[in-house]
């Protein structure tokens, strides 16, 4: 647990779950069969320095992200 008040919590979430469903949406976008590194997707999203970001988000991705 962190310091931040719960209301900043609720507002990092937020921020995180939409940056999320970002990269779940161009993780989408890349063809079967096809492979492409996080630093990749993570320029794509917007902001090449969220390479870990993007590995985290893959690791909580709903099981039906193809």
């Amino acid at each position: 647990m962190t310091n931040k008040p719960p209301a900043a919590q609720t507002a990092g979430s937020a921020a995180a779950g939409s940056t999320f469903v970002r990269i779940w949406e161009t993780v989408r976008r890349i063809p079967r069969g096809r492979v492409t590194t996080y630093g990749t997707v993570a320029a794509l999203v917007g902001n090449p320095r969220l390479a870990r970001i993007v590995g985290c988000a893959l690791h909580a991705a709903p099981p039906d992200l193809p």
